[in-house]
């Protein structure tokens, strides 16, 4: 849009009607007449039904920013676009147009809409995470975010796009969509959902924690991280390929595909794995946390540090990687507990990380065997 942008805010008590904003500048009229262009942004959040303007349908056909929080009106036009975000948040709207287009983010939280036009489009975030919307519109177009965390949403569109995150935790969503594509992250923390389509593509990472997921498709590739801490799962498919950090811990596996790359950290804490495949690939570190691995296999490829489960690991031979000890573990605690913190989904694990640093702390208590030296681990 032509000329300067600007910010108007009309507060509650001030009485002004749309002439004497074309007067000031912040509107303009269309060119037939037919209503009014903000080239800026509007924010009528403080409007009550005596403070004017009077929004009337056809008055605003195209704006940088759209702002009718706690606004008194009931509805708008058809065929309406915002260029900017459209905030309807406590309004008494009830149902959007047909044909709407936000190019930024549209917000709806508190009101009593329950349904989405077929063709809605929104360049920038959608959160319905506190709103009565109870389905979603084939043609749904989501730029940015789409959140539906605790929403009463039960389905997803069949072509569902999403070009930022896709945060399902919580809902009431049983499966995914067979195209769904997800240009960011998808969230299925605490779902139902237990199947990962064949065809669907995620370009972020999976947080999966905590999930019914027991599955993972053949030849799966994550450019993030894989988060399946507290899973079902009990194998992962052969061809996986993690570009980010691998959290399998608290999970019912018992052993690691051959080849398996991992080109972050990777995570076997609580599992129940005795040993690791040949060809492992970690780039980063390796934490064996509880589990009775011994030894590290001469095929594999260890970039960072491996921190120990039960059994103290002889370093390998020609290996670059650090086993953590007594002597050191406090040095790579600072490290170790950043990268763990993006695994951190819940309060329990936030618990379990907590007795981690604890344990850093004090140090753990070592015992002389007659093959080595054991850890004692936290209860």
């Amino acid at each position: 849009m032509a000329g300067k942008n600007k910010r108007i805010t009309i507060t509650s008590g001030i009485k002004m009607n749309w002439e004497d904003l074309v007067e000031k500048g912040f509107i303009k009229r269309n060119e037939d007449g037919s209503g009014y262009v903000v080239n800026g942004s509007l924010n009528l959040s403080g409007l009550t039904q005596h403070s004017g303007p009077t929004l009337q349908p056809e008055f605003i056909i195209d704006s940088d920013g759209l702002n009718l929080s706690g606004v008194p009106v009931h509805s708008l036009p058809n065929n309406l676009t915002v260029t900017g975000s459209l905030n309807l948040i406590s309004s008494e709207i009830r149902y959007l147009p047909n044909n709407l287009k936000v190019y930024g983010s549209l917000k709806i939280d508190n009101t009593k809409i329950r349904t989405l036009p077929e063709d809605l489009y929104v360049g920038g975030d959608l959160n319905l995470s506190n709103t009565s919307v109870t389905s979603i519109g084939e043609n749904l177009q989501v730029q940015g975010n789409l959140v539906l965390h605790w929403s009463a949403i039960k389905k997803l569109p069949f072509k569902l796009k999403v070009g930022g995150n896709l945060d399902l935790r919580k809902t009431l969503i049983t499966e995914l969509p067979e195209k769904l594509c997800v240009g960011g992250d998808l969230d299925l923390r605490n779902t139902e959902i237990s199947i990962l389509p064949q065809l669907f593509k995620v370009a972020g990472s999976f947080r999966l924690s905590d999930s019914k997921i027991a599955t993972l498709p053949e030849n799966l590739i994550i450019n993030g991280d894989l988060n399946l801490n507290g899973c079902p799962i009990k194998k992962l498919p052969s061809g996986l390929v993690v570009n980010g950090d691998l959290n399998l811990g608290n999970t019912p596996i018992t052993s690691l595909p051959k080849n398996l790359k991992v080109h972050g950290g990777l995570n076997l804490s609580g599992t129940q794995i005795t040993s690791l495949p040949e060809g492992l690939t970690v780039n980063s570190y390796l934490d064996l946390g509880g589990t009775n691995v011994e030894t590290l296999p001469e095929s594999s490829d260890i970039g960072g540090f491996v921190w120990p489960g039960k059994v103290m690991i002889k370093q390998m031979r020609n290996s670059t990687c650090k086993i953590v000890d007594e002597s050191n573990q406090k040095d790579y605690m600072c490290a170790y507990m950043e990268r763990f913190q993006n695994f951190m989904d819940t309060k329990t694990q936030m618990k379990t990380l907590n007795q981690i640093k604890m344990l850093a702390i004090k140090g753990r208590n070592k015992t002389n065997t007659g093959t080595g030296s054991s850890w004692s681990t936290a209860s």
